[in-house]
């Protein structure tokens, strides 16, 4: 693919240390969806780029697309910076929670508008109302009719017409999740309850623009909210903490269409989430899921082995599931991200494994004494870095 220079509005989702100075990325774009970039010597204190890459950032950005996953960020103005919301410890959780389900409902590429003007009016507001009391006031039901919203631009929202099940248009009286929106007295098994005032404000959210959000009591604001991630699980997402906490799910998505394709999808295919962007083995952290082609999860990263001065990567060291460790070589390890590590050996070939110690197999060959032409001569001639002798 050639390389070429693309220039776009976007909103910082995320901003990741990356090495010594760089920062890695998540943007959402009109055009273009959700993108990854690399931002180089961003963090330099001569750096051109300022503060300006940081979240909640709308921006007019330029990026130089080559072949590798991640963009490179070559240029950027500032839109709107949302100084007010950086001052308000409450708007910036709400903002975190926005744009968090922004990019966990919207993960591609493919190109969503209105996604991304709802959710560049949803900053808008969350600075207008930054350290006032309207901004306190009415935080998470402005943030549930925020959720509703997206829902709608997915496609996703609940029917809440008439019973889901049968159409009957009175005696609503709960929301089933599984079939998608509110259900009548006589099909409520498997829902749960909802209050009428909690069926009018998710009515009146979905048809009010985002500055009108309705107002509602606490517990029907709760069945809302549960109504909501009724809705995120509909796409196999759970709901996790803002961004500046934790919370990952241990299967993900590339992995289950691996095993739904090739027919192996059982009962460790429990859902999917979003793996995050790619990332380079010097900052793979412990304790993230590997995955097998087949889509099992067969352990969990312990540490990588890599000779960083001469930056090559030559496998992994896991903790597996039934006990133990195991050494994976980097031959067989598809793609790092985030939040997991997918295998190109299927759960057979790896519970396989060698363990990296005690009883370990010999190789013929000391990764930390390979240089990098020697490396990359292995991978042209389908040789591998280390060699079993026994």
């Amino acid at each position: 693919m050639k390389s070429r220079s693309v220039k776009t509005e976007a909103v910082v989702l995320r901003s990741m240390r990356y090495g010594e100075a760089d920062r890695i990325l998540h943007l959402y774009t009109p055009h273009r969806g959700r993108v990854g970039a690399i931002a180089k010597g961003v963090r330099r204190t001569r750096s051109r780029f300022g503060g300006r890459l940081e979240p909640f950032f709308r921006l007019r950005i330029e990026l130089h697309e080559g072949r590798g996953e991640l963009l490179t960020v070559t240029g950027a103005q500032t839109v709107d910076g949302h100084a007010r919301l950086r001052g308000d410890a409450g708007a910036l959780d709400a903002a975190a929670r926005a744009c968090d389900a922004v990019g966990r409902l919207f993960e591609t590429s493919e190109p969503h508008p209105g996604v991304y003007n709802l959710l560049c009016r949803k900053l808008a507001l969350l600075d207008e109302q930054a350290g006032g009391e309207e901004g306190s006031s009415n935080g998470r039901p402005a943030a549930l009719a925020f959720r509703l919203k997206l829902l709608l631009a997915a496609g996703l929202a609940p029917q809440l017409g008439g019973c889901v099940t049968c159409g009957e248009s009175e005696h609503l009286v709960g929301f089933s999740g599984a079939a998608g929106g509110v259900v009548c007295a006589a099909c409520e098994a498997g829902s749960f309850p909802l209050q009428e005032s909690a069926h009018r404000f998710m009515a009146e959210a979905l048809a009010r623009p985002l500055a009108e959000a309705p107002e509602a009591v606490e517990p029907a604001l709760g069945q809302v909210e549960r109504a909501a991630d009724a809705g995120r699980r509909n796409l196999g997402l759970t709901a996790r903490p803002p961004l500046t906490g934790g919370g990952h799910g241990p299967i993900r998505r590339r992995a289950a269409r691996r095993a739904l394709r090739s027919g192996a999808a059982g009962p460790c295919i429990v859902g999917c989430m979003d793996e995050g962007l790619p990332v380079a083995y010097p900052v793979l952290e412990r304790g993230v899921p590997v995955m097998s082609s087949d889509g099992e999860q067969i352990g969990t990263v312990h540490h990588v082995v890599a000779a960083p001065e001469e930056d090559i990567f030559h496998g992994l060291v896991i903790s597996v599931t039934a006990g133990g460790r195991r050494f994976v070589e980097a031959a067989d390890v598809e793609s790092l991200h985030e939040h997991g590590v997918d295998l190109r050996i299927d759960s057979t070939a790896a519970r396989g494994l060698p363990e990296p110690g005690g009883a370990a197999p010999v190789f013929d060959e000391d990764p930390a004494t390979i240089n990098t032409w020697t490396h990359w001569a292995h991978r042209l001639t389908g040789r591998k870095d280390w060699h079993r002798r026994s």
